[in-house]
């Protein structure tokens, strides 16, 4: 999306690499700052989880605000994805439409709606099978431009048959 954002503005590759160093930059301090911050506030007070540990300072609201701030890492997540394994089955192994958004929406949340008493084992198995999947497909089509390519490519992944 950065990359078409970009295209869009005509930008040169230079900005490309720039906007992405810059967020990794940008990810890598807002991150040092808040495990800094909470480990400096609560010193031996920090819990397992984090948010817990900045109760007593900053009232039980805080524990609400990281199980929200929680749940919107999760589905973005979620949603990225979905969306990039719907793309890869959409674009590179030619599913149609349907199947392809069905099959990246729907595995994920039949998993999740199998067990309710071990959520997080789930999410866990879910997670598994859906990046082996992912794993599978790009091996498929690696396989598949190696074999469109009558060059000799640049790299070579010595996998078995």
């Amino acid at each position: 999306m950065m990359f078409m954002f970009l295209k869009h503005k005509k930008a040169s590759k230079n900005v490309y690499k720039k906007s992405v160093i810059l967020s990794f930059v940008f990810v890598f301090l807002v991150f040092f700052l808040f495990i800094n911050g909470i480990s400096l506030l609560s010193l031996k007070g920090t819990s397992i989880d984090a948010i817990q540990g900045l109760a007593p300072f900053l009232g039980r609201r805080i524990i609400i605000l990281g199980a929200v701030a929680g749940l919107f890492a999760v589905v973005t997540s979620y949603i990225v994805i979905v969306n990039y394994f719907k793309d890869m089955l959409r674009c590179d192994v030619g599913c149609n439409k349907l199947f392809s958004i069905l099959l990246s929406m729907l595995l994920p949340l039949g998993f999740l709606l199998m067990s309710s008493n071990k959520l997080d084992d789930i999410m866990s198995l879910a997670g598994g099978i859906i990046g082996g999947m992912i794993a599978v497909v790009v091996l498929m089509i690696y396989i598949k431009i190696k074999n469109m390519n009558k060059t000799i490519a640049p790299y070579n992944l010595n996998l078995p048959n």
